[in-house]
């Protein structure tokens, strides 16, 4: 294992300076967990590849990585000791002995011991929000999934009117929850043709419980809508939703109200429509 001499003086607020003169033990390459120090201004010790020691500003972490991912960290052990600390010895943001501390140069240029409480995990900024204007469409409902990542639903920033149905049958596209499993039973649908054919085949027109949901959000919607100059939700019309009711009859949104009727005709009327997409 290589052995690196170190003199270093640390500082900490409201104690006398400290001087260090250590062999640090070089465990191997350091690549640490996404984090960020308490303090942005602070900056990490780090031991390069070519065996020098230099200072990093905490803006170099970039993707949880070193500048270098060579680079090790300069940490003090329980037993007062220095060590150069790779990656597997860092977890969850607390070095290996929760006692440790990592070596930081403060924003003032003084050197301090950190203890691993004072590392927080760094929370990466979503590339999405209620409202945004993006894929064609706007981001109107939006839930971390089960793999942790951003999922939701696009509304269309333009609006269809047609019938529901051309010829009247019941076609089993009973679910409120799910609008792109009745979208795909829907057949003889002048609604369902338009979609497809102003957009692609993963739009659909969405179902009672996702009509709610954007008619929850659509003060985002309706804001972002504005902005691009598109067609606003209508606070007049009334939209149709993908549930069927019979072989007559769907469920409508009553935008006036924000209500929903079953007495839909799929055929004597047309109405506005939009569409969703998932992402």
């Amino acid at each position: 294992m290589k052995k690196l001499q170190i003199w270093m003086v640390v500082t900490l607020s409201g104690l006398s300076t400290l001087t260090f003169a250590q062999q640090l033990d070089v465990e191997g390459k350091a690549k640490i967990e996404e984090m960020e120090l308490s303090n942005e201004s602070d900056s990490l010790v780090v031991r390069l590849p070519d065996g020098t020691l230099a200072i990093r500003q905490a803006t170099s972490l970039v993707g949880a990585n070193l500048q270098n991912t060579a680079d090790s960290l300069v940490v003090r052990l329980a037993d007062g000791t220095l060590a150069l600390r790779q990656s597997t010895s860092l977890v969850n943001m607390n070095l290996q002995n929760s006692a440790d501390s990592l070596v930081v140069r403060l924003a003032d240029g003084t050197l301090a011991l950190r203890e691993a409480s004072s590392l927080v995990p760094a929370v990466p900024e979503s590339p999405w929000y209620l409202g945004k204007d993006t894929l064609d469409g706007i981001v109107c409902y939006l839930y971390k999934g089960s793999d942790g990542e951003d999922h939701g639903l696009l509304l269309s920033k333009i609006e269809i009117l047609a019938f529901w149905q051309s010829i009247a049958s019941e076609v089993g596209a009973d679910r409120s929850w799910d609008g792109e499993f009745n979208t795909n039973l829907m057949i003889n649908s002048p609604v369902r043709d338009s979609i497809i054919a102003n957009f692609s085949s993963e739009w659909y027109l969405p179902s009672v419980d996702e009509w709610t949901t954007i008619w929850n959000n659509r003060l985002h919607v309706n804001d972002a809508l504005n902005s691009g100059g598109n067609t606003l939700i209508s606070q007049s019309a009334t939209y149709w939703t993908s549930t069927e009711v019979s072989s007559t009859n769907a469920v409508i949104l009553g935008s006036n109200s924000g209500s929903f009727t079953t007495a839909g005709n799929k055929t004597s009327f047309e109405r506005l429509a939009r569409a969703v997409r998932k992402f």
